[in-house]
């Protein structure tokens, strides 16, 4: 049996964190297009 558990952030403009077995993957967009540049482009 397999259990995950995964939850997905929304944060100012684009920024977006989702989080999963420990691990964090953000994704953002440059500020031209809404974002902070935090992040990989979605």
């Amino acid at each position: 049996m397999f259990t995950a558990s995964t939850s997905i952030t929304r944060d100012a403009g684009m920024k977006v964190e989702c989080e999963a077995r420990g691990k964090t993957i953000i994704l953002d967009e440059p500020p031209s297009l809404g974002g902070t540049d935090f992040g990989m482009r979605c």
